[in-house]
């Protein structure tokens, strides 16, 4: 037996001859018809793609597919060793994993730059896949000195500057104190009424 193997770009109607060792006296034509399966494009957004970690991303699939073509399974690699099975509708059993499969929400529990991979498949068994990276920073380490006991009306100075992080931002009571670009600690003082 003999095989031959030709590829076509797009869909029709194409003649094959076979003809045979003997010659071109016993050749047969046959007729083959190739449907051309509409294609998905996998695409997906998210809220952020730089979070802090245990900070939760929400993805948003985007993908799209030309009639009448339909999209039937969605999987996610969130980069971390975490993937959904192929699926749809609500996502459950999945670590860190919540929501659906058209709109998850994935928290990292780790710092990292993590390649995000969505795998699409039509009915008709095509496929496509998307990576976009996901930077999750880790948690600043928060220094403020050590505890301290004043009389009313005496300062108190709060350093922040053994932390770790690219920035200071103090509040008292909730309330932010303002301070001079690259100042990392303040006097406090307060005061009373009596």
């Amino acid at each position: 037996a003999t095989t031959q193997t030709t590829t076509v770009y797009a869909g029709g109607t194409y003649s094959c001859t076979i003809t045979p060792f003997q010659g071109g006296a016993c050749s047969v034509t046959l007729d083959i018809t190739i449907t051309e399966n509409p294609e998905p494009t996998a695409d997906f957004t998210m809220n952020s793609n730089t979070v802090c970690v245990n900070e939760p991303v929400v993805f948003t699939d985007q993908s799209t597919i030309p009639p009448p073509g339909t999209i039937v399974g969605y999987r996610w690699d969130f980069g971390d060793g975490i993937v959904t099975p192929v699926g749809t509708g609500a996502i459950g059993g999945v670590p860190n994993t919540s929501g659906t499969y058209l709109n998850p929400t994935h928290t990292y529990t780790a710092a990292g730059v993590y390649n995000v991979e969505l795998y699409v498949i039509s009915a008709d068994g095509c496929e496509d896949i998307i990576t976009y990276p996901v930077t999750v920073n880790a948690l600043p380490v928060v220094v403020a000195g050590p505890n301290q006991t004043v009389c009313e009306g005496e300062g108190i100075i709060v350093d922040a500057a053994a932390s770790s992080g690219n920035g200071y931002e103090f509040y008292l009571n909730e309330a932010p104190v303002q301070l001079v670009s690259g100042v990392s600690s303040f006097n406090y003082v307060s005061f009373s009424d009596g």
